[in-house]
């Protein structure tokens, strides 16, 4: 199978369900996505996974007519970080045939995956059962060996990411403060958690830097070099051996500090 990446549209639909309001990009081209019958694994990259899953649940109801709700032949599969032991488990359920002979969906939501994981999933992927389709949805295609990206057809899908901490505050902040800030998503290890932080840091300095609201007191190779260097730690830290504490006390001392004030 060959992979083909969607990239995001100028557009944006919102849903208003009772499940939760998720604005999102490209939604015709993701209908069309999934309206091609000739694949049987798809990636969605979304900022938001949880909230991505929800939109694209509709989606598969309305494009392949696979009910989400009391339908023993959907599975939502989400875990922080997938395993081995998560990707034989997925294996094991493609294997089983449908209970009422109509199509299998499986949506596999995660932060990370293991290597390991990835490699038990590539046969999976590439050479799935008869009517049996898996749908990943993830924060960042760095969390995806390359060959596993290579058995997927790939799509981007805007949703808003999900944080309880302030970019603005974070960056205006002094090193103790960001600490204090980020001191539980250490303690807990949360991979998941920081990539989110991680992210929507991202985003924020890129805005910042494009739409002219970058203000004077910050130093500009400071600033490029940290946000050039932003891709890679989260590469990083979606390999599941490294350690958040590590990567995030780096950017406590690293991220430029920008007061919340723009210029004028």
């Amino acid at each position: 199978m060959y992979t083909k990446k969607v990239s995001p549209q100028n557009t944006t639909d919102k849903d208003d369900s009772s499940e939760g309001k998720v604005e999102f990009l490209n939604k015709g081209r993701t209908v069309k996505l999934l309206a091609d019958s000739s694949h049987h694994a798809y990636c969605f990259i979304t900022q938001n996974p949880s909230a991505g899953g929800k939109i694209l649940k509709k989606m598969v109801k309305m494009v392949w007519g696979v009910p989400y709700k009391g339908n023993p032949d959907f599975l939502h599969y989400a875990k922080n970080s997938l395993t081995i032991e998560d990707a034989h488990f997925l294996r094991d359920w493609g294997s089983v045939s449908s209970a009422g002979g109509s199509e299998k969906v499986c949506f596999v939501e995660t932060h990370t995956l293991t290597s390991e994981s990835q490699n038990a999933l590539l046969k999976l992927f590439e050479s799935a059962p008869k009517k049996t389709r898996f749908v990943l949805i993830i924060p960042s295609e760095d969390a995806l060996l390359p060959t596993l990206y290579s058995r997927l057809m790939v799509s981007f899908l805007e949703t808003e990411a999900e944080s309880g901490i302030s970019i603005d505050s974070f960056l205006s902040s002094t090193i103790a403060e960001r600490g204090k800030m980020l001191k539980k998503i250490i303690e807990e290890k949360n991979k998941a958690e920081a990539q989110t932080f991680l992210d929507l840091l991202e985003k924020k300095l890129y805005k910042r830097e494009h739409d002219g609201s970058l203000p004077d007191n910050s130093e500009d190779a400071e600033f490029d070099n940290f946000a050039c260097s932003l891709p890679v730690i989260k590469k990083i830290n979606a390999d599941q051996r490294s350690s958040v504490k590590s990567i995030l006390e780096h950017v406590i001392h690293f991220a430029p500090f920008i007061n919340s004030e723009k210029k004028e």
